[in-house]
């Protein structure tokens, strides 16, 4: 898959397989799934701090404000979802 690298047994299954079972059946199972969504987690905050930063920087050079919490909601509130 483009995602997975080998570690993500839990998109693994439900990419390939259309698996409903996707270790939880067990306990070392659980464990697993935990551990892969934990480090998923990371992953994400990481690179959401890197973006953010990169987002706040650039706004800085070319002078302009961040955009606020409350913005940021009312934007989301505009935008259209599509199917991929």
């Amino acid at each position: 898959s483009r995602f997975c690298t080998g570690k993500c047994t839990i998109y693994h299954e439900i990419a390939t397989q259309s698996s409903h079972n996707l270790g939880i059946n067990s306990e070392a199972g659980r464990k697993v799934m935990k551990n892969e969504l934990e480090e998923i987690y990371k992953s994400l905050s990481y690179a959401h701090a890197i973006l953010l930063g990169m987002g706040n920087t650039l706004n800085q050079i070319f002078g302009r404000q961040n955009i606020t919490e409350e913005d940021a909601v009312a934007l989301q509130s505009k935008g259209e979802r599509i199917e991929i």
